[in-house]
Order: structure tokens, then sequence, then C-alpha cells
């Protein structure tokens, strides 16, 4: 019985078993100083930990036969999540988190090797409610190895979120329009594993600069400093942690929508577009000094929606090239488009080749 086929056995075996006791022996709880997070996380004082973001994630290095981890839904009614678990480098697959009680997630950890290491990566996104991290329980937990302390944050849409991408289990339009998510196959998160850094996927869906794909807002500038990435002004991001050494922006794709057709939609502002996306870059400055900025365009627009992006990035460079204190802006203009995913979205493949194409550029900037 190969690993795949055993980790399916055993969450089957734990799913036809009553939801697992919070308090059980053995259970290394979420707020362990041996774990280390990743992404927009919320450490709630009831000592769980809300996976928020796309991507947003939990590394452990473990040791023995076998570890469960514990987590719960935390959805809007009816809706649920899907969580990735990721072992010794290798995908082990998505897998759905519904209901509103604890669930039990049985990894089979090899005989051959001692030591192991696992991720544990929300494959939906804010949007879709959040994951409740409990802990890990049947292990012995050791502290996490830091190899690399770079980190890029992919600020984006639908497109970073990776929206789209995973149709081997449900295709393109079954059921909700969340079920191909799956952030672990966006560009960013591919990219980060390929560099060896550590990737933040901050996106939302449907998302734009001064305006959303059907909406006025609220905007990626506005939700940008909210915890839940939801524009809630009274639960405000924590910014004092270490800065990112890259942010990589791709935003633009939904300022151009032409919406559902049903709602009025005026035609695309340059300037307030250029005004907003300029007014943003600010603030992240504001957060991070001396982080670096990349300016990604649109993977999917094409013919005069992308020569109008592409004009507007370079006049935002331009800005900040020529300020009176200029900040060096790094902009990635794409030369062909991928969309073969759901809704337009690219699919795995093209995420992986948007992710390759972005190799040289990231290297580049990720140099001291």
């Amino acid at each position: 019985m190969n690993q795949r086929i055993k980790l399916l056995f055993l969450y089957l075996l734990a799913l036809s078993i009553a939801a697992c006791e919070p308090d059980g022996p053995g259970l290394i709880d979420s707020g362990n100083r041996n774990l280390s997070y990743s992404g927009r996380i919320d450490q709630r004082s009831d000592g769980t930990v809300a996976l928020i973001g796309s991507g947003s994630s939990v590394y452990a290095h473990l040791s023995g036969t076998l570890c469960t981890v514990l987590l719960r839904n935390a959805a809007p009614a009816g809706q649920y999540n899907y969580v990735v678990f990721e072992l010794n480098g290798e995908y082990l697959g998505r897998f759905r988190v519904d209901g509103d009680s604890v669930k039990s997630f049985p990894i089979v950890l090899p005989a051959d090797k001692k030591d192991h290491s696992l991720t544990i990566s929300k494959a939906t996104e804010p949007v879709n409610g959040n994951i409740i991290f409990k802990g890990i329980s049947g292990t012995i937990l050791k502290p996490v190895k830091v190899l690399n302390e770079k980190t890029i944050e992919f600020i984006g849409n639908s497109i970073t979120c990776g929206m789209g991408v995973d149709t081997k289990e449900i295709p393109c339009k079954s059921r909700h329009w969340y079920d191909q998510h799956n952030a672990y196959w966006s560009y960013g998160s591919i990219l980060s594993r390929v560099l060896n850094v550590k990737g933040i996927l901050t996106s939302v869906s449907g998302i734009g600069v001064y305006r959303n794909w059907n909406s006025l807002g609220p905007t990626m500038p506005v939700v940008y400093r909210t915890t839940y990435l939801n524009g809630d002004s009274t639960d405000l991001w924590d910014f004092s942690g270490t800065a990112p050494s890259v942010v990589s922006i791709c935003l633009g794709t939904n300022d151009f929508s032409d919406g559902d057709g049903l709602k009025s939609r005026l035609a695309f502002d340059e300037e307030l577009f250029i005004q907003k996306y300029i007014s943003f870059i600010k603030s992240l400055y504001g957060y991070y000094p001396h982080t670096k900025i990349a300016l990604l365009s649109s993977p999917i627009l094409n013919g005069e929606k992308k020569e109008v992006l592409d004009s507007c990035l370079i006049r935002i460079k331009q800005y900040f090239d020529n300020s009176a204190v200029p900040k060096s802006i790094s902009l990635f203009l794409f030369d062909r488009t991928f969309s073969s995913g759901c809704d337009g979205h690219p699919d795995k493949n093209e995420q992986i080749q948007i992710a390759g194409l972005l190799v040289p550029f990231f290297t580049n900037l990720l140099k001291d």
C-alpha cells in the first residue's frame, strides 16, 4: 500500500469516527513554540489559530509513524474550505474541511525516515471563511528549521489565489465557484518553492485597485490593512513583524472588467487607476520602508485592455523613478495570456509556466 493510499484510507477511517476530542492525549496545541506560521493568520485568545488567507500555512517538524492534524471549518453557513498537506516536500493532495466540528486528518509518516517536515496550507481564500487549526496529536514535535529568511508577498486577485486550477476531481462549472481553488498551485506558491523562500499570498478574488469585478469596493487598498482582508476597520493587521524582502503586486484585471452586464459599469478610468495604485504603493512603503516592490501586468488580459494596463504600470514606475526620493520599482509585463482554467483563469500547467517565467525576474530581485 503506497503512502497516498494509506493517507486516504486513514482519512476515511477518521471521518467514520465521531469528531476527535479537542483535548485528547498527546495534543500539541496551536500555541506550541515549535510550530511556525506563514501568511494571514489570527492567533486567537481561545488557543486556536485561524488560517485566513490563501496559502496561509502551519509548518511542523515531526518524528514517529503517524500524526493527526485537527482542523475545523469556520465558513459562512453551508460553505466549506479545502486544505493541502505537504509531507517531506511531497504534495499529498487537497482535502475538504466542512461542517462545524473538529475533524481529524491522519498523516502516515514514512518509517524509512527519522525526521519529517509537514506543511498544512489553506487552499481556499479569505471570502470562503477560515480554517481553524487546533493542533497536532500523536507525534513528537521538533523545532522548525528555517533555511531561508527571505520572503515574497504576492498581492493579487483570483489569479494569485489559484482559482480554477484544480479540476482533477471537480470539473469547472460544477458545484461551487471555489471547488477548483488550490493556492498550492498558484504561481506565487510555486515560485516560492522553486526559489526556496517563504511565500505569502495576500489575494482576494474579484478585487481591484479602484474598483472590483462587479462592484466599487472594498478594493485591495482598503482590505489590505484589515486582518481578515474584508475591509473591517475594527480589526487591523499588525505590520510590525518581519518585512517581506519583495512585495509583488498583480492587480488591474478586475478594474478592466465589464462586470456581469446587469449592473451599470463606467468606462475604465486610467487616471483614477494610476492615482489609486500610486497611493497604495506609498502605503506599502509606509509599512515596509525598505522592501523591494515589483509590479506584474495581467496574465489574462489581451488586446487593448492589456496595452492600457501595461501603459499605466509604466507610468506608475516612472512616477517613483522620478520622485524626490526615488524608489526603484521593478516591472514585469507578460507577453502572452494564460486562460485555460475555469472562467478564463490560468490552469495548473499555466500557473507553473507563469512561475517559470518569473524565476529570473525574482531571482534578481532577491539578490542583496
